[in-house]
């Protein structure tokens, strides 16, 4: 098993990890809201993009909670192979355990609004809106 997929695991919660064939789709779909000029989102297919940079734990939790609709769920894509599903709820109470400062990158998409957010292994976060 994946030493990612363990470490997750590990936090028991509602993780749904998807196929390889729906995890590689996932991945093509979130490269669409990544720059490819720099780390974060793209400007050309989301909007009102607000950004956090170096930022204190605490800080950045309420950041996060302030930004998302807690109903639903998210898509947490990691790479082309590890993409997982999980209850918004949970993730936004738990998402500073999920990931490694200077390690992980990943985008995460909700799954009833248009939200998206990108987190940087530079802790740094962005969140916009999706246009397409």
């Amino acid at each position: 098993m994946n030493h990612y997929i363990a470490e997750i695991n590990k936090l028991n919660l509602d993780v749904r990890w998807l196929e390889p064939e729906k995890a590689k789709n996932a991945y093509q779909y979130a490269l669409k809201f990544s720059s490819t000029q720099h780390y974060g989102l793209n400007p050309e297919t989301v909007k009102e993009i607000v950004k956090l940079e170096k930022y204190q734990d605490s800080v950045a939790k309420e950041w996060v909670k302030d930004r998302f609709n807690t109903n639903g769920t998210v898509q947490v894509v990691l790479s082309d192979a590890l993409v997982f599903v999980i209850p918004t709820d949970q993730f936004v109470e738990n998402w500073q355990e999920m990931f490694l400062p200077s390690r992980d990158d990943a985008i995460i998409l909700h799954n009833t609004d248009k939200t998206v957010m990108f987190l940087c292994h530079e802790e740094e976060i962005e969140f916009g809106q999706r246009i397409i």
